[in-house]
């Protein structure tokens, strides 16, 4: 579905809540657009796959993307849109990118932009900065690329049913008829990461989806492979920036 803004402005915000297991309808526009939660979890959906973003990232999508955004516990969106001649040197692709202390006040700041502020004068400016601040985040490995070949697509079919699945790349290439060594060049070819890496990612979506649901940190440690607590909690902690027990971040 395309869908085109008629704002009047190079770049305008919006602000807009989703509730708990909200999902909205896949489109893309013409424009791009920053996807930012100051509070909640988002799951950003393309058809290369997903792209995880807590309170402390934001996700950039170049125009002509499709995509639809959903949340598992709820979460308040601020959404920057850009027009196109405002996107010609940011990003053609879509990333998550890190969110500084900085870079939230000024989205705070701007939300309180009236819809017809003068791009001339101090509200202008204003999101300027904002642009030139976007064009400096570094971006974070919180991607979940969907892999193409048959047997990635099987070994993905399987780990959806079960997260808690540990068997090792060799021993997936014994299941779909493949070496440990094909799949694993097969893994960086298709999806730009490791097997492992593309596992934690995927197993830090599914433990976000059942904290919301009000599980303990330690069975949601289990249910997603791991036998040791303080090492999900570590790795939880290396991708998102805080822990999985913190509510302020995951209400």
């Amino acid at each position: 579905m395309q869908i085109e803004p008629t704002f009047d402005r190079p770049i305008t915000i919006l602000s807009f809540d989703l509730p708990k297991a909200e999902k909205s309808r896949s489109h893309q526009h013409a424009w791009g657009q920053l996807i930012y939660a100051i509070s909640g979890v988002l799951f950003v959906n393309t058809e290369s796959g997903s792209y995880i973003v807590p309170p402390n990232r934001a996700v950039w999508i170049p125009g002509g993307i499709e995509h639809n955004i959903e949340t598992p516990s709820g979460a308040k969106v601020r959404s920057l849109l850009f027009h196109r001649e405002q996107t010609e040197s940011l990003s053609p692709v879509c990333n998550v990118v890190e969110v500084s202390t900085l870079f939230r006040e000024l989205i705070l700041e701007a939300n309180g932009l009236a819809e017809d502020y003068d791009w001339l004068g101090k509200g202008g400016r204003l999101m300027q900065v904002i642009h030139d601040q976007i064009g400096e985040m570094e971006t974070v490995p919180l991607h979940l690329p969907l892999p193409r070949a048959e047997i990635l697509q099987e070994i993905t079919e399987k780990l959806l049913l079960n997260p808690a699945d540990n068997r090792s790349i060799d021993e997936w290439g014994s299941v779909v008829g493949a070496s440990g060594r094909t799949l694993s060049r097969l893994y960086l070819k298709e999806v730009g990461m490791s097997f492992g890496n593309r596992r934690q990612i995927f197993r830090i979506q599914v433990a976000l989806q059942i904290l919301a649901q009000g599980e303990s940190v330690t069975m949601v440690a289990y249910d997603v492979g791991y036998k040791s607590v303080s090492t999900f909690i570590t790795m939880f902690r290396k991708q998102m920036g805080y822990t999985p027990g913190d509510k302020a971040k995951n209400a």
